[in-house]
């Protein structure tokens, strides 16, 4: 994953997101991702295992249409505290895990 895009290269879909948070507990997760649901960001949970077989929960926000506009969103949000890295053509890995997450968000309200 490159963090910018090479100059005068297209990105494969222009699809891009920022990475907010990586986790080893699904739990802990969605419920960073139902934080963020709750503040208005569109959530993708990504789940990818690393070389030692553990699976990985990868929270992103996006997608956005170009670097720019991902570059931009990272950047407000590292005004808030929340500091995250910009991933490019996310297309093809990025299942959108929304209503899962509104489901935690829901769960966390009536608790």
């Amino acid at each position: 994953r490159r963090a910018q895009p090479a100059p005068g290269q297209p990105a494969g879909q222009g699809a891009y997101a920022v990475e907010l948070g990586s986790f080893l507990s699904e739990d802990r997760a969605e419920s960073f991702a139902a934080a963020l649901a709750a503040d208005g960001h569109e959530i993708a949970l990504v789940e990818q295992p690393d070389r030692a077989g553990r699976l990985w929960y990868h929270v992103r926000i996006g997608p956005f249409a170009s670097y720019a506009s991902a570059a931009r969103q990272r950047e407000r949000l590292a005004a808030n505290g929340l500091h995250g890295i910009v991933l490019e053509d996310i297309s093809s890995e990025t299942v959108s895990m929304q209503s899962g997450v509104r489901a935690a968000a829901n769960r966390t309200q009536l608790d």
